[in-house]
């Protein structure tokens, strides 16, 4: 349960412990996307714990391993303290989902980052609001303060690319042959740098049966997870002179 404190403690937003010693702890309070975070951790806890209460015997080692999981998964620490592929279904989806959210921006976590996740949020409301009145006038904020049209579009175009490169890697997986939950949740964890999926790939597996190609792509997607797509792509692009 220390650790579990810990791995979230790491995968907020460093800015919040800034604000922290310098005291301004209304502004740390405020940030939307740690609130979002904590809370996001909290109710998918909860939602574990309740679905594997029959895997575990007691509430107790229910919510311990469920408390464990949660945060390994979401920050991308990748370590674990049980056998996931013993989890229900539902549990396995939703500890994959937490996978492709991740941590905030600025931590030591991979993944999309809450921030951008809440960003395509609001922009997906605001879409709906001009659909239902198109003379509203809506915008994206955050923290209370207007999100510039740039970064709205910036974070949209990255979710485009990430989805294309995932669906892309997902598609060259599934050559080997593996069921398309266990190649996804590869792809997933690969791309979002956590360490295992479900099934062959799970806490209790490995990757060692995969192909060499296979292994070459997932590869390619820890690189993207890590380095993120833009300064990948920039490092490779040809630069005129």
């Amino acid at each position: 349960m220390v650790i579990a404190v810990f791995i979230i403690l790491f995968g907020v937003n460093f800015n919040l412990y800034y604000y922290l010693l310098i005291r301004k702890f209304s502004l740390a309070f405020k940030n939307e996307e740690v609130r979002t975070y904590f809370g996001v951790i909290i109710t998918a806890t909860v939602i574990v714990t309740i679905n594997t209460m029959k895997v575990f015997g007691s509430a107790g080692e229910a919510l311990r391993h469920s408390f464990f999981m949660v945060a390994s998964a979401i920050t991308s620490a990748g370590f674990a303290t049980t056998d996931t592929s013993q989890f229900p279904v539902f549990s396995q989806t939703l500890l994959t989902l937490l996978m492709f959210v991740g941590s905030c921006a600025g931590s030591t976590g991979g993944g999309m980052k809450v921030s951008r996740i809440l960003i395509l949020f609001k922009t997906g409301i605001k879409e709906l609001k001009y659909i239902v009145n198109p003379r509203a006038v809506a915008t994206v904020k955050m923290d209370g303060k207007p999100v510039e049209n740039d970064v709205v579009r910036g974070v949209s175009s990255y979710f485009i690319l990430f989805m294309l490169i995932l669906a892309f890697s997902l598609l060259l997986i599934t050559l080997d042959k593996y069921s398309i939950e266990e190649s996804a949740s590869a792809v997933i964890t690969c791309m979002n740098n956590i360490g295992f999926g479900v099934g062959r790939f799970g806490t209790a597996g490995n990757f060692g049966g995969l192909t060499s190609f296979s292994k070459i792509v997932l590869c390619f997607d820890m690189l993207i997870g890590r380095l993120e797509i833009y300064p990948l792509i920039m490092l490779f692009a040809s630069k005129k002179h």
